[in-house]
């Protein structure tokens, strides 16, 4: 084995730290997602979950916690897609690019590519699925973020409306109403079991003690009906597994050798008061 592929290896199975003294991101390519999204020396504002080495070198189906990417509607769990390994492709100090494995259910192949501002506290998180056989398959990307609790999630009213999609008929407890804003306590205010909620919108900002991190579509759909459950926001309550996630997802569209599937968030974060 060269010194290349030595190095290479050895960078597929440690974490990966982005950091331009405004923004910190780690990436963990064994599980193939995002651990850490915050201010350098700041609280996260994801939520992390422990996998055991065994899992992590295993081929079965894990949930990492963080910001993880799935492809909907999907049928059942694919681990090459979710959890990798992936392979790091391309790294510099501000930038890197990991290749999942190619499914072999499915032909599919999944890229994330995370790319840091020289100087802001902002980022771009890409995500690319191809396929490589010549059947095409129509899907959405969905990027899931474990939300840290004791944080609040922000929609702004101008921008859409909330509706409850599942476990529940009313938007209220889980909802804040606010002159501005709908507001999502994490954890809830009220017990949760299994709620889903949705909304069409192009942009969500995470609150923490700290600041905010603002999530923005690039190019978000230009119609509802495009998107699953007609939402490009869904976000989950669970207070038996403790399970609070905001996803955010792009319209469904077909994947075919000629025409990969992207879907890019913005991120940027701001310190409070600013």
């Amino acid at each position: 084995m060269n010194l290349l592929a030595v190095v290479m290896s050895l960078l597929a199975v440690e974490p990966v730290v982005l950091d331009n003294g405004s923004i910190r991101v780690e990436f963990d390519p064994q599980v193939f997602s995002v651990r850490f999204v915050g201010l350098p020396g700041g609280s996260n504002y994801l939520e992390p979950l422990f996998v055991s080495h065994e899992d992590k070198k295993g081929p079965g189906w894990v949930d990492p916690g963080g910001l993880v990417t799935d492809l909907i509607p999907l049928q059942g769990h694919d681990a090459s897609l979710r959890r990798g390994p992936g392979e790091i492709v391309e790294q510099r100090k501000d930038y890197v690019a990991a290749l999942g494995p190619l499914s072999g259910e499915t032909g599919l192949r999944v890229k994330k590519e995370i790319a840091l501002d020289p100087i802001e506290a902002k980022a771009r998180f890409t995500v690319t699925v191809t396929v490589a056989g010549p059947k095409p398959a129509a899907f959405s990307i969905r990027n899931t973020a474990r939300v840290a609790r004791g944080s609040t999630l922000r929609v702004e009213k101008a921008d859409g409306t909330i509706r409850a999609l599942a476990g529940t008929t009313n938007i209220f407890p889980a909802v804040v109403n606010s002159n501005l804003f709908w507001l999502v306590p994490v954890p809830p205010t009220a017990p949760m079991k299994n709620v889903v909620l949705g909304a069409f919108v192009p942009r969500i900002v995470h609150v923490g003690n700290q600041g905010i991190w603002r999530r923005r579509i690039v190019s978000a759909p230009e119609q509802a009906k495009l998107a699953p459950n007609e939402s490009t926001f869904l976000c989950l309550l669970d207070d038996t597994t403790r399970s609070y996630g905001a996803a955010l997802q792009g319209a469904v569209a077909p994947i075919e050798p000629c025409c990969p599937l992207v879907f890019e968030e913005e991120w940027t974060i701001s310190k409070r008061g600013k």
